[in-house]
């Protein structure tokens, strides 16, 4: 009878100990869990931003290349513009000489 009562003891001492490891393991998988939950969103924002970044990106090559055609431009302009003060000055002094000229007569 006294191993017997030392026997059931010792079951009911393991029983404990398996209750608690199974307890300790529901935890632990809980919380391996929420780990994957976690790493996975964190995962899916890196991608995102990564995205974001990568049209960003092209955004501002597109912008750098609209930024030098315009660049471009004003300095076809300002030629243009110094072409067009030049050929004025031109027809103003033939207009003075010819305006000398038709004085004289």
């Amino acid at each position: 009878q006294n191993e017997s009562n030392t026997h059931s003891k010792t079951l009911a001492e393991n029983q404990e100990e398996i209750d608690l490891v199974k307890r300790q393991f529901r935890v632990i998988t809980q919380q391996i869990n929420q780990l994957k939950d976690e790493i996975s969103k964190t995962d899916n924002a890196l991608i995102n931003e990564h995205f974001h970044h990568h049209n960003i990106n092209n955004e501002r090559v597109m912008l750098k290349n609209e930024i030098a055609k315009l660049q471009s431009q004003i300095v076809l302009t300002e030629q243009n513009l110094m072409n067009d003060e030049t050929e004025t000055k031109k027809l103003c002094q033939i207009i003075d000489k010819a305006d000398k000229e038709r004085d004289r007569q």
